[in-house]
């Protein structure tokens, strides 16, 4: 895994999804947990994929500020987003 392309971001934790395990074709077990990080003054948000990780994501911290660390970016089609890695972590 490359760990140049990984960031720090701080921002308004606007959405915490419903987590979701699934298997793939090959039998690996994977969970995630996606959430909406942005600034609803100037509407502008980030998707973030928590992958396969026991970060504690508490539904308090709705529409507070949260310091996203050590996430991937990626670029898909166009659209940013936020992938965490084993290193990644979230604080209130």
């Amino acid at each position: 895994m490359n760990f140049e392309n990984q960031y720090d971001l701080s921002g308004i934790l606007l959405y915490i999804g419903e987590g979701k395990s699934f298997e793939k074709e090959d039998g690996r077990s994977f969970y995630k947990i996606n959430l909406k990080i942005g600034d609803p003054e100037i509407k502008k948000s980030i998707d973030v994929t928590i992958w396969n990780k026991d970060l504690k994501i508490d539904s308090s911290w709705i529409n507070k500020t949260v310091l996203l660390k050590k996430f991937k970016l990626n670029n898909f089609k166009d659209v940013l987003s936020l992938n965490s890695t084993f290193k990644s972590d979230i604080i209130p």
